[in-house]
């Protein structure tokens, strides 16, 4: 069993994972009105991450024996200025649900919750890794350009 604050923190973090799949998904509709079906494919799959994410957070609330407290998702952003903008307000976004997750890390380090501790560790990896493959992104997009070429060349990548 949870203490209150756990369950508190554990019920917030649902939230910014849900959110997150919302503002990938309106990232994916952005890209493919644009013509970018690979980012569209991409940024659809973050999505889809994102959303297991919360419901795995949900579970484990469940299975502990805490209750699920779910709150409104905010509306996501639905215009971007081009990939380069879509792309860093993704990398932001992710850089807080780390920050999220690693605050609730040290909150409850001293609840001796060694099982909550591990569940946490798992995202912090996850979080490293998703917000390596977005810097990797932007990296390339900044590189080869954002121009309707590179873009392309990109797009294709990504779709496979």
């Amino acid at each position: 069993m949870f203490n209150k604050n756990i369950v508190n923190y554990l019920n917030e973090q649902i939230n910014k994972e849900f959110y997150s799949g919302y503002l990938y998904l309106s990232m994916s509709a952005y890209f493919f009105e644009e013509g970018c079906c690979g980012f569209a494919h991409w940024t659809k799959r973050k999505a889809q991450e994102k959303i297991e994410s919360g419901l795995n957070f949900f579970d484990y609330l469940l299975e502990r024996g805490g209750q699920v407290e779910l709150k409104q998702i905010k509306t996501p952003e639905k215009q971007f200025n081009g990939h380069i903008d879509a792309l860093n307000r993704m990398y932001s976004n992710e850089t807080e649900n780390s920050d999220a997750i690693i605050n609730i890390y040290k909150n409850i380090e001293n609840d001796d919750d060694r099982a909550t501790l591990i569940f946490l560790d798992n995202y912090i990896k996850k979080q490293t890794k998703i917000k390596d493959s977005i810097r990797r992104l932007i990296d390339k997009v900044k590189k080869y350009g954002d121009d309707y070429i590179s873009i392309m060349l990109i797009n294709k990548e990504l779709h496979n």
